[in-house]
């Protein structure tokens, strides 16, 4: 029994839906004044009853009487609806009656209406409720009557927003229809939509509200329609018409603005920001024995920007963006499922359905190449939402080049929420050489010139807010930036992985003090930054939270089904995919190698070699030296002993799991190499990480001598190069093929620092795994025996 003053309403989420053939409305929800409350199972798909008395999937919802009016709420995504009602005509794919005083909400995304025997859609509210829709990427096509309809037969207002549809071929009337019969308004927006082929207008609009307003014909190509009107406005941005049998737009008694027309005088106006930054392929949920298992899954984190976008986007004077800000994916076992997989990668996969409207470019994407990144963009299928970075010049790499002439790499960005024009400038750290595989991608550093350019061009097209979203490896960089920047409104960070407890400000100059935020990373948080703004565009106030991805929010079925499954089921393959069977245990006890020579050290050392030289051509390097290897015993982590038998995959990824990459330095004089050796030695007897694993050479040291005066004697590839302790003459440079975090003079190795270095493209575990299946693993090989003692070790060897 429910209570006579109890609130009811309908609340029905659909997602990955199909409804086929029916003989009457695809899907019809009904609220209202009726005494009645039933539901009915309906038929399956592809069957015909024309007779029949209740829809396919219904819901018929009675208002309590003496309650309070009920409110009809649908969210669906991939809610496909083809050929309803053609057994018996004039119904809807999908319909919805609203039949008292609430309103109706619905979001649809990516969803299908075609074929059906009356509207694709129709929406009715019969009472003085409001009807909100927000379609983004909806397919309406060939219904007999209105592809979309929507009427509000009392007071409320009917707001639109829709985004990216397709709303074509309507047999009988027009392409969409918005309908208000009494005293409320019409308003919204429709943006980047095709509407062509309709039989009646492509979109039509009437309210009785005001009456002999005169209006323009608006043509095919979006001409401005000014009116004074004032039941609402619906603004077209770069919305396309073409041969529809009405014209582009039927109205009475509202106002239309097109892509040409002045942009009206603007309330205030509030914009929601939803970010996050250095996602870095971390798409799987935090581990049943972490502090919050389930926690930072794609699935969890996606659903919840989904809603969060939902709820602030279809607001009047308001809107939502989603910006990330680079690092999107990151070398690991969870990317190397992308690799295997090929084009789209699975990290590709959830952001292109997550939408965002903006993709910084980061280091990471770099890791690879420059060709993996743009295999990384090319999933996307198209250029709707760019990859942001102004300070890099791709001219130097095809592929790249290629896709920014496409429009899918851009200096920034504009995006249009309900008539304002929102824009985002995106920057690339100027480093990027120096910690990643950027191939002749240039590299620009006057990054406030950049911006500052690019802010101007933007404030010049009409722009007049405007975003900074930026990876600079540590926020301090957003922030001392600030201060040289002009008409930037707000800033999104990546990078640094900070976790702000507020958001940081900074005074530009203009002298507005403006939020510099970012998120810590891997899809655990999610960034809400809310900027209020006045009429002109100008910061008002703002505030900001992070929204923790926990393991108790409701995962979205679709990135669980094709990013998260199958993501996890390569994860348990690579556990049982053996790559080569070893005769003797494997070391990698976290003690001994950062203390002595190992077999898993020589291991990653040699393969660094045979990386090089397989790859260094490829990537402009030339090896005319000798060339040795180098592993430091800090990032061998596995720490365990891998019993004789099978190594698999998985086995490399617990061995080397960093986003280290296999590194040339080319020519390092001998004097050099030998600090370098020293610097490996010279925390002995304790364990260090940067206990130095070589190839190509051999090493005794006294552990008794000074730190840094340790050599006693050193040989490269056979060739003495220290003898007694004294460093020989007329030596040759050695070229040395080691990770990029000790390349770049990490661990102490600031010898380096002096030096160029080049990525070969290939992380430190892919080498390891390239190597193994030819290494000589069997119990009579010499140079990978286990080396618990001295008397084994054949490379980093004590004196006696």
């Amino acid at each position: 029994m429910v209570p006579e003053d109890a609130r009811r309403r309908v609340h029905v989420s659909l997602t990955r839906v199909t409804v086929t053939g029916t003989g009457y409305h695809g899907v019809q929800l009904i609220d209202g004044a009726i005494d009645l409350a039933a539901t009915g199972d309906g038929v399956g798909s592809g069957q015909a009853v024309p007779d029949a008395d209740l829809p396919t999937a219904a819901l018929v919802e009675s208002e309590v009487v003496g309650g309070s009016p009920a409110s009809v709420v649908l969210r669906a995504r991939r809610l496909d609806v083809v050929d309803s009602g053609r057994a018996a005509p004039d119904q809807d794919g999908l319909r919805i009656d609203e039949r008292g005083d609430g309103s109706i909400v619905v979001v649809l995304d990516r969803s299908t209406f075609t074929g059906n025997g009356a509207n694709g859609i129709e929406f009715d509210e019969a009472g003085d409720g409001d009807v909100t829709v927000a379609l983004s990427r909806l397919r309406a096509s060939g219904n007999t009557d209105e592809n979309v309809k929507v009427t509000e037969l009392g007071d409320g207002d009917i707001i639109v927003v829709i985004r990216r549809g397709q709303f074509t071929d309507a047999l009988d009337a027009a392409g969409i229809t918005l309908e208000e019969f009494d005293a409320g308004v019409i308003r919204g927006l429709v943006s980047r939509a095709t509407i062509s082929g309709n039989a009646g207008a492509g979109i039509e609009l009437l309210s009785l509200d005001i009456s002999e307003e005169e209006f323009e014909e608006l043509d095919d190509a979006g001409a401005p329609l000014p009116t004074d009107g004032e039941t609402g406005k619906l603004l077209l941005r770069r919305v396309t018409f073409d041969g529809n049998g009405g014209g582009p737009v039927d109205t009475t008694g509202v106002t239309v603005r097109g892509s040409g027309q002045d942009a009206p005088a603007f309330p205030a106006y509030t914009l929601t920001i939803l970010h996050n930054n250095d996602g870095e392929s971390d798409l799987l949920p935090e581990p049943p024995d972490a502090t919050n298992p389930g926690a930072g899954s794609i699935s969890r984190f996606g659903g919840l920007l989904i809603d969060q976008r939902d709820l602030f986007e279809a607001g009047d004077d308001a809107g939502a963006i989603a910006i990330t800000a680079g690092d999107n994916f990151l070398a690991g076992p969870e990317f190397q499922a992308s690799l295997d997989k090929g084009v789209p990668f699975y990290d590709t996969i959830a952001l292109d359905y997550i939408d965002y409207d903006a993709y910084v470019i980061g280091n990471h994407e770099f890791d690879f190449g420059p060709d993996v990144l743009a295999d990384f963009i090319e999933g996307f299928g198209d250029c709707e939402d760019p990859f942001l970075s102004a300070n890099l010049n791709f001219d130097g790499e095809p592929e790249l080049a290629k896709l920014e002439a496409a429009g899918c790499i851009q200096d920034a960005a504009v995006v249009e929420r309900d008539g304002r024009q929102i824009g985002i400038i995106g920057l690339t750290t100027p480093d990027l050489r120096e910690v990643t595989s950027p191939g002749d991608v240039e590299i620009l550093d006057n990054l406030a010139e950049i911006a500052n350019a690019q802010a101007a061009e933007l404030t010049a097209q009409g722009v007049d807010i405007i975003i900074l979203a930026s990876h600079l490896q540590n926020l301090d960089n957003e922030v001392d930036l600030v201060a040289d920047l002009s008409n930037i409104d707000a800033v999104v960070g990546g990078g640094g992985g900070e976790e702000l407890a507020a958001a940081r400000t900074a005074v530009n100059a203009d002298g507005v003090e403006i939020p510099i935020v970012t998120v810590p990373g891997d899809y655990l948080d999610l960034g809400r930054l809310q900027l209020e703004f006045d009429g002109d565009g100008v910061l008002l106030d703002f505030t900001w939270d992070l929204l923790d991805v926990t393991g108790d929010l409701p995962e979205d079925q679709f990135l669980f089904d094709n990013v998260e499954a199958p993501v996890t089921e390569f994860l348990a393959d690579l556990d049982q995919t053996v790559i080569a069977t070893s005769e003797v245990p494997l070391n990698g006890v976290r003690e001994e190698v950062r203390t002595r020579e190992t077999n898993v050290g020589n291991l990653l050392a040699d393969s660094f070699v045979v990386t090089a030289q397989a790859r260094a051509a490829e990537f402009g390097v030339t090896l005319d030296g000798p060339i040795v290897g180098l592993q430091n015993g800090g990032g061998i982590r596995n720490d365990t002993i891998i019993p004789a038998g099978d190594v698999t995959l998985l086995d490399t990824f617990d061995i080397a799991p960093f986003s280290n990459f296999v590194s040339v330095i080319e020519d390092v004089a001998p004097a050099d190499l030998v600090t370098a050796v020293e610097h490996g030695l010279e925390g002995l007897p304790d364990p260090q990480g940067f206990f130095a694993q070589w190839s190509g050479l051999v090493v005794e040291y006294d552990a008794t001598a000074a730190p840094g005066s340790r050599v006693v004697n050193l040989t490269v590839n056979g060739t003495p190069y220290v003898v007694d302790g004294v460093l020989q003459d007329g030596l040759v440079p050695v070229d040395i093929a080691t990770i990029d975090f000790l390349a770049a003079g990490n661990d102490g190795y600031d010898v380096f620092e002096t030096y160029t270095f080049t990525r070969v493209g290939t992380s430190y575990q892919q080498s390891l795994a390239n190597y193994l299946p030819t290494a000589d693993l069997s119990a009579d090989s010499v140079e990978y025996r286990p080396r618990e003692d001295a008397a084994n070790r054949t490379r980093i060897i004590p004196a006696p």
